[in-house]
């Protein structure tokens, strides 16, 4: 992967000295009292300033090199992704950098919770899934998860679904190859290997698997996930994989409590 430091776009504004014009921007949705028209008006400025802002030199370079000239790349903020089905093109690898950053002068009516409201417990609501996580991630994959209640001092859970059978995707990846190996096809400057040659598509009978026969596997589960909700402490969307005995923490958002 690749990482932009924070501060690259206040990089980029200080560069094309339009800092005093975001900060006066700021300053008028910090004292915005309500949404409505005023707001979307100023978060419409704010998001034409980012839009026009230049890449910090060197990025698109270093992304071609470290990625190859024909890979597919995920554009990944704090709280949003974008798939760039056209591949790594100049032009829409710019828009995408800056489209992520104008996510963030988006009003949105957010509803977070800290607590179960039904019944004012602090729980955990879990969402897990065989494979990748297609089934969650997108609508066009059919397939149910588990869904699970878990109490956040004790691991007690309820399970509240299941299904029998899931559409799942599943990594196709020789243990002999790197990675290098696979994006480059075996030599260097060779074309890259299509993403979708390393997936695999295949219906899954969940009645048959671990999670679902195992009320102790279940039960170490949710215990962990309880663990995680402590140890993050306060609301968080959590992203996660599950692998064996071990929970490995893709990305942890915090939410607002009120």
């Amino acid at each position: 992967c690749m990482c932009l430091p924070f501060g690259s776009m206040e990089w980029a504004l200080h560069e094309e000295g339009r800092e005093e014009e975001y900060k006066s921007l700021l300053q008028q949705l910090e004292q915005l009292q309500h949404e409505g028209e005023e707001m979307k008006r100023v978060c419409a400025c704010m998001q034409q300033l980012i839009m026009s802002l230049s890449l910090p030199p060197g990025v698109e370079e270093e992304t071609s090199i470290v990625f190859g000239n024909r890979s597919r790349i995920c554009l990944r903020s704090s709280a949003n992704v974008e798939d760039l089905k056209g591949g790594l093109k100049h032009q829409r690898f710019l828009y995408a950098c800056k489209d992520k950053d104008t996510d963030a002068y988006t009003p949105n009516n957010n509803n977070n919770h800290n607590l179960n409201h039904n019944n004012q417990t602090p729980e955990v609501y879990a969402e897990l899934v065989p494979g990748l996580g297609e089934a969650l991630a997108s609508s066009t994959m059919r397939g149910s998860a588990y869904r699970m209640l878990i109490d956040k001092e004790t691991g007690a859970y309820k399970l509240l679904s299941a299904c029998s059978y899931s559409n799942i995707i599943l990594p196709v990846i020789p243990r002999s190859k790197s990675f290098l190996t696979l994006r480059d096809n075996g030599s260097a400057g060779s074309s890259t290997v299509e993403p979708e040659k390393l997936l695999r598509f295949k219906v899954y009978d969940q009645t048959a698997d671990s999670f679902a026969s195992s009320h102790s596997l279940r039960e170490k589960i949710a215990k962990q996930i309880a663990a995680v909700s402590v140890f993050l402490d306060g609301p968080q969307d959590v992203e996660g994989v599950i692998s064996k005995n071990d929970i490995y923490i893709v990305q942890a958002r915090p939410q607002a409590e009120e």
